[in-house]
């Protein structure tokens, strides 16, 4: 039921183990056909149990414990598995490898992850760090906060989170906290609808003009799933990101779809 979780059995070349996939789940190679048992917080119990499926690998939220519980007591693990944070990740992989069979690559994916983000970091040891803003949302205003897996990919390319100081990972902001924090950088991620904005442009942006991302052209209009749905591809999520904030250590960014 977890994106994240169908990721990291594709790259540790475990979708044979796969039975069935959420609504919202890529379908793993080769596999376009894969029975499609609900969505997270409403799996189809019935259709699990016909697919005899052993283990129910899905998402921390726990809007579906009811069912979760029904599932747990007809014989299905249940695994709920947080991936919002490196550190989450980290632990998912090692805990779907265990689970599958799998341990060894997963500790080996687990390490070169890991020694690949240390790597991002190394090179924007010594650079000023620019002031980031991630918005996630619009009407009202959310953004990427203390806690939050973008969170962490800001700081490990060189860059302050303006929302560092939220008591959420994904808070609700005002125009006074964002001037307040006067970024040098704005990642606009809250459109993800068919013909949104994407690139460099001041968009909407351009009526606070006293901003210093906006003075300075460094609004970014990105889609979502560039940043936000977290996975095995943290690297290459982090350097995208970083290409963003010091594309004078990691290169122009290469796109914003």
């Amino acid at each position: 039921m977890s994106p994240a979780a169908a990721k990291i059995l594709e790259r540790l070349q475990l979708t044979d183990r796969i039975v069935g996939i959420g609504a919202w789940v890529d379908p793993p190679a080769g596999s376009r056909n894969m029975p499609r048992v609900g969505t997270f917080d409403r799996p189809n119990v019935e259709l699990i149990l016909r697919l005899e499926a052993q283990a129910l690998i899905t998402s921390g939220e726990t809007s579906a414990q009811a069912a979760r519980t029904r599932l747990a007591g007809l014989g299905v693990r249940v695994i709920a598995l947080d991936v919002a944070t490196p550190d989450d990740l980290f632990h998912a992989i090692v805990t779907l490898g265990n689970l599958l069979g799998g341990s060894a690559r997963a500790a080996a994916l687990a390490e070169t992850i890991r020694a690949g983000m240390q790597n991002l970091t190394q090179r924007a040891r010594d650079v000023h760090p620019s002031r980031v803003l991630v918005l996630v949302g619009r009407e009202p205003w959310y953004a990427a906060g203390a806690g939050s897996g973008i969170d962490a990919m800001i700081r490990a390319v060189g860059g302050n989170n303006v929302i560092a100081r939220s008591t959420s990972p994904y808070p609700q902001v005002s125009l006074e906290t964002i001037v307040s924090g006067d970024p040098d950088v704005i990642i606009d991620c809250s459109d993800n609808r068919p013909g949104a904005p994407r690139g460099r442009h001041a968009g909407d942006w351009a009526r606070f003009s006293f901003l210093q991302a906006v003075a300075n052209n460094r609004v970014y209009f990105v889609n979502p799933n560039r940043f936000l749905v977290p996975g095995p591809d943290l690297v290459e999520k982090s350097f995208a990101l970083g290409q963003l904030i010091h594309a004078e250590i990691y290169g122009e960014p290469a796109g914003f779809d």
